[in-house]
């Protein structure tokens, strides 16, 4: 079943967060369900050198052509996405 989608409000516009976990190198961040396509993405976290949550935040997103866009009229799609730790406190 999709989670329930959350979003942040900027500047006017509501862009829905991503959740994310740390993958295993330490280097990549996966989304394990996009608010958009309800797929899995990929996006860098730095090396081993770089604290990975500098690489939190705004992001375009990932889908693949042609994939559903799960949120309609709430948010564009142009928008991109915000990536946050999920279970970060």
């Amino acid at each position: 079943m999709a989670r329930e989608v959350e979003y942040i409000k900027k500047y006017g516009k509501k862009t829905p967060i991503a959740w994310a976990e740390l993958g295993e190198c330490g280097c990549k961040w996966i989304i394990r369900e996009c608010p958009y396509c309800q797929q899995e993405h990929i996006h860098g976290a730095g090396n081993t050198d770089q604290p990975a949550r500098e690489f939190l935040g705004h992001r375009q997103v990932m889908c693949e052509q042609g994939s559903q866009n799960f949120i309609k009229s709430e948010a564009v799609k142009d928008n991109g996405y915000i990536i946050c730790e999920d279970g970060y406190q």
